[in-house]
């Protein structure tokens, strides 16, 4: 099988109990995944320090609208 994967840390949002993943066990997981042959990226996070990410607008704007 011919693939590629993109690692995407997780931001969290108060709504849900996720947590997102620490680096150091991000880069172990993705150190797995290219010794066995699979060809990766691991993502930078950006903007989840300011409720900014993916999700977070999202979540706020609906916080706001009730």
């Amino acid at each position: 099988m011919n693939a590629y994967i993109n690692l995407i840390p997780y931001n969290e949002v108060d709504e849900n109990g996720f947590k997102t993943t620490d680096e150091r066990t991000a880069l172990r997981f993705y150190d797995v995944i290219m010794k066995n042959g699979v060809k990766a990226t691991l993502r930078s996070k950006h903007g989840d320090d300011i409720d900014a990410a993916c999700g977070q607008l999202r979540a706020r704007h609906e916080r706001n609208s009730q």
